[in-house]
């Protein structure tokens, strides 16, 4: 159990490049001020934080940048300042795998699950499943269950993604391939927001067993 400190795990260019292997197994944060949970690294790969039953903290529950292959697991987020899962490739690194599964994620500030590739053209792929999302954007207006911004080969299924009164089921920006499937209910905070919005993306689906 770690408690109130500036930040939870703070991993950053860790050791040498090309890093395999962090695994976080069944730790709890409260009191953090800051992120619980930051791995950073253009070469890391085959992080596992995995049967994490409390995360809260300041800003983010988990923050990770330019990592491969790697997976969230098991986890219940909540109460955090800002978002509740943050993922963000400023290091431009292909992304061959990044899961996320069986995840509850409520009463956060931010977004519930924010991926943002940026602005360079490198291949990633995201799996999303078994995600329950609620509560959320209780900070301000325009947040989301989920927000994508330029991911590509983004996969979400068996999850129930709501916002907080005033913000997006999903909020999609650029990227391609999104694909919304099996048993997945996604809700609006109100009538003034869209449950899915989608802009400039390429080849969106949404399958047959979704519900809005």
């Amino acid at each position: 159990s770690v408690t109130s400190p500036s930040y939870g795990l703070y991993f950053n260019n860790y050791t040498t490049a090309n890093t395999v292997g962090i695994t976080i197994d069944n730790v709890s944060f409260s009191g953090v001020t800051n992120s619980a949970i930051t791995v950073i690294d253009a070469d890391a790969k085959l992080v596992t934080i995995q049967n994490c039953p409390t995360i809260t903290a300041g800003t983010y529950g988990i923050y990770t940048d330019a990592i491969d292959q790697s997976v969230i697991t098991n986890c219940g987020i909540s109460n955090c300042g800002g978002t509740g899962i943050y993922i963000t490739n400023s290091g431009a690194v292909t992304i061959n795998s990044y899961t996320i599964s069986t995840i509850t994620i409520s009463n956060c500030g931010g977004y519930g699950v924010f991926i943002n590739n940026g602005s360079a053209p490198v291949t990633t792929g995201y799996s999303l499943t078994g995600l329950d999302i609620s509560n959320i954007g209780t900070s301000a207006a325009n947040y989301s269950a989920i927000s994508l911004q330029n991911a590509n080969n983004v996969t979400i299924s068996s999850s129930t993604l709501a916002s907080d009164s005033d913000g997006y089921g999903i909020y999609a920006v650029g990227g391609v391939s999104l694909d919304i499937n099996t048993n997945t209910s996604i809700t609006a905070g109100d009538a003034t927001f869209a449950a899915v919005y989608i802009s400039g993306a390429t080849s969106p689906t949404i399958g047959t067993a979704v519900s809005i």
